[in-house]
């Protein structure tokens, strides 16, 4: 039987997994619950997971001279199972082992009694969302949140699964990139609260519309608990299909009606930091202090004080949480890169990843809070799963760069890949100066290099397969 605490029997992971031992362990489990064997750590629990570029299993002899307390593996490969292990350790097969991952969350789901599980999906602002709800909730309460970005079928799971039954909340972050998964996913966090930051066209290869990918986000709040809250912006408030009875419902954004109204905001370039203003639905009005720059920061943030305020925690907590926010890792991470003699540049690193909203609103940030007498450049990557809409989009994302920098404070654009050629040739025939590359291999990031002088400022965004953060590797080292 499976106690509160997580002391987990060998019958009841057979029972949940649908498994078989070859060798039973000794004792009950009490570790982590991984799939990567260079995490992996004594008394611990590894899933041979297959994926399209490893073989969990090619790893099993690691994990089990590691002293983990069991590995799960896939009959049918040429390899046998039974006997790998020294006595003590156990080896379960089961059919699938990504499923049996997901059914070990979805049973341990159901020990969290305790917990707020809040669950967060967007087009954009996932991971700084929960990064910054993370700490801001941690200030008050005791609670886990995802790690780096894990938002998909193993992620979630893992998330869920590395939770304690004594947190009193637990943040999981969801990604899609087809139709349904949100929905799988959900169904597996049975989340208290669920969150959606904003709907764009991220994805679009894997859904048949703009509207696809709306009803696609939208599924994460049909999975929330009866009583419990969503937090979503305002605009999609007729396509939200719960009712008061149901949950709590609170909407934000900068249109009047909102619940959460953002009616004011802006940077202080000498605080180097921003504030806003946001207006509840008594009409109350508070300011914030945030160090995240960019409009869309100050609607994460709202988000997050929607639901800590829901979860009890005070609003100077809350604040000094907003003061101290530290960017997500390269998502507009600040570094700055010493030439020596030469000065310094410093790179805006929003290179984890990209769509067109996310580059609008990084370039939106990136002219913000660079400095105005500073030389900017902008290094642009493709954007990547736009399916049949990537050249239309790219060539639409030179339009808006043209509307947002109407001074021309933009030195020099670099594009680097094939679909960012579409972007260099408007901006080209509107007389602006840009590079185009149409490959992304190393020779062409170290191209993309020349553009970079001593004191710029430079913003990096492209999608995590272009990997545009080496640029700032070949600069540091070329120097």
């Amino acid at each position: 039987m499976l106690m509160a605490t997580k002391t987990w029997s060998p019958a009841w992971v057979a029972e949940v997994t649908g498994g078989t031992w070859l060798q039973v362990p000794e004792g009950t489990f009490k570790g982590q619950v991984t799939t990567d064997s260079r995490s992996c750590a004594r008394g611990d629990l590894f899933l041979a997971i297959r994926g399209d570029r490893f073989d969990g299993h090619d790893f099993i002899e690691q994990a089990i001279s590691i002293g983990s307390w069991a590995v799960v593996v896939q009959p049918g490969c040429d390899r046998r199972w039974d006997g790998i292990a020294p006595s003590g350790q156990g080896v379960l097969a089961v059919a699938n082992p990504r499923a049996a991952l997901g059914a070990l969350a979805h049973a341990w789901r159901q020990h969290l009694t305790s917990t707020c599980v809040i669950a967060i999906t967007g087009s954009c602002g996932k991971t700084t969302t929960k990064d910054l709800l993370h700490k801001t909730l941690g200030k008050h309460l005791r609670g886990t949140a995802a790690a780096a970005s894990f938002n998909n079928d193993l992620g979630v799971p893992l998330t869920i699964l590395n939770a304690s039954p004594d947190d009193e909340y637990l943040v999981v972050e969801i990604g899609t990139n087809a139709m349904g998964e949100i929905a799988s996913l959900a169904e597996m966090a049975q989340p208290n609260i669920g969150l959606i930051t904003m709907i764009g066209t991220a994805h679009l290869a894997g859904f048949d519309s703009p509207q696809a990918i709306v009803d696609e986000k939208l599924s994460l709040l049909e999975h929330v608990q009866p009583g419990g809250l969503a937090v979503f912006p305002y605009v999609y408030k007729d396509q939200v299909q719960v009712t008061a009875a149901s949950l709590q419902v609170v909407t934000s954004g900068a249109m009047p009606g909102a619940a959460m109204q953002l009616i004011g905001r802006g940077w202080d370039g000498q605080a180097n930091r921003g504030w806003f203003e946001v207006a509840d639905a008594t009409g109350h009005s508070m300011r914030f202090d945030l160090a995240l720059p960019g409009e869309h920061n100050a609607h994460n943030a709202i988000a997050v004080l929607a639901i800590a305020r829901s979860l009890g925690v005070p609003d100077q907590v809350i604040g000094e949480s907003f003061v101290l926010a530290e960017p997500s890792s390269m998502r507009f991470e600040i570094q700055n890169i010493d030439l020596g003699d030469e000065g310094s540049v410093t790179f805006c690193n929003d290179a984890y990843n990209a769509n067109p909203d996310s580059v609008r609103a990084s370039l939106a940030s990136f002219l913000e809070q660079s400095p105005l007498d500073a030389r900017l450049v902008v290094v642009l990557g493709d954007m990547l799963e736009l399916g049949s809409t990537s050249e239309q989009l790219h060539r639409e994302l030179a339009f808006g760069l043209l509307e947002m920098d109407v001074s021309q404070r933009i030195a020099e654009v670099v594009c680097v890949g094939p679909n960012a050629s579409f972007v260099a040739e408007e901006l080209q025939a509107s007389g602006r100066s840009a590079t185009a590359r149409s490959n992304w291999r190393q020779s062409d990031l170290a191209h993309a290099c020349k553009s970079i002088r001593a004191d710029d400022w430079v913003l990096l965004k492209g999608s995590r397969g272009i990997g545009l953060e080496r640029v700032i590797e070949i600069v540091s080292g070329s120097r």
